[in-house]
């Protein structure tokens, strides 16, 4: 078919981002202490310069 395969990898790639996206607000929601005992997040990266309030995050994956 003319387009399945683009779609069902911008489906697979929408499915991934969407769950990375639940995980990250999940260990963002953690309280700073757990957040540093598993590591997370990694330093250097940029939720480790500051942390982001839930209302200045994109729900959006674009």
């Amino acid at each position: 078919m003319f387009g399945i395969d683009y779609l069902s990898r911008q489906a697979r790639n929408w499915a991934r981002a969407r769950e990375r996206r639940n995980l990250e607000s999940s260990m963002l929601d953690l309280p700073p202490e757990l957040q540093k005992d598993i590591g997370w997040p990694a330093p250097g990266s940029p939720q480790s310069r500051g942390r982001l309030g839930r209302e200045h995050r994109s729900p959006h994956i674009w």
